[in-house]
């Protein structure tokens, strides 16, 4: 999967979830994108993540932050494989 594809991706998964409508102002998206950085600095590594047992805290704020900046790529309509 190409990483455009992936941004889109993302980006309806987060409409989805009601983290982003299509209307969200990109300065909001980078405010969610921070405030996932501040969780991903609290995160410990041996405390098991509550919403996927199967990793850690930090691994779940790690995604986070990932799908998030892909959502706001989508978001944007960014090329980020140029």
């Amino acid at each position: 999967m190409e990483l455009n594809d992936l941004s889109k991706r993302a980006f309806v998964c987060a409409l989805k979830r009601k983290k982003a409508k299509r209307s969200t102002p990109p300065c909001l998206a980078v405010k969610d994108i921070q405030s996932e950085l501040i969780e991903l600095e609290q995160a410990l590594h041996k405390v098991r993540s509550k919403h996927i047992p199967l990793f850690d805290e930090h691994t779940e704020e790690l995604a986070d932050v990932i799908i998030a900046s892909l959502s706001l790529a989508g978001l944007m309509g960014y090329d980020i494989e140029a």
